[in-house]
């Protein structure tokens, strides 16, 4: 699994004009962007393009979306083509499941 993870090699700052700033941890770092720079994990591929998203934290929706109860079809859809044993009986007798369990 951690060759799939990006390693972390520091921050990169960037001024608003675009240029890239040089800095040390603790110093101020008002007007500027911070960025994380993680290594390349789509390097070694051979074709394009090459794009990666990376998602920071364990969970990428908003409270409101968990809460949500409805059953939805289309997420069931998508749960057996990623896992067909991911499913619960409940799950598979409706063919649906709710945004909470497609999510986690």
């Amino acid at each position: 699994l951690t060759r799939f993870t990006p390693r972390y090699t520091g921050d990169v700052w960037i001024a608003e004009d675009g240029r890239r700033v040089d800095m040390k941890h603790g110093e101020g770092s008002k007007g500027l962007a911070t960025y994380m720079r993680l290594s390349n994990l789509l390097q070694g591929y051979p074709r394009g393009p090459h794009v990666m998203d990376c998602k920071i934290g364990y969970r990428s929706f908003q409270e409101a979306e968990a809460a949500k109860s409805k059953p939805r079809p289309d997420l069931y859809k998508k749960m057996i083509d990623l896992d067909p044993t991911a499913p619960t009986e409940e799950e598979r007798a409706a063919e649906a499941c709710t945004k909470y369990r497609w999510m986690s």
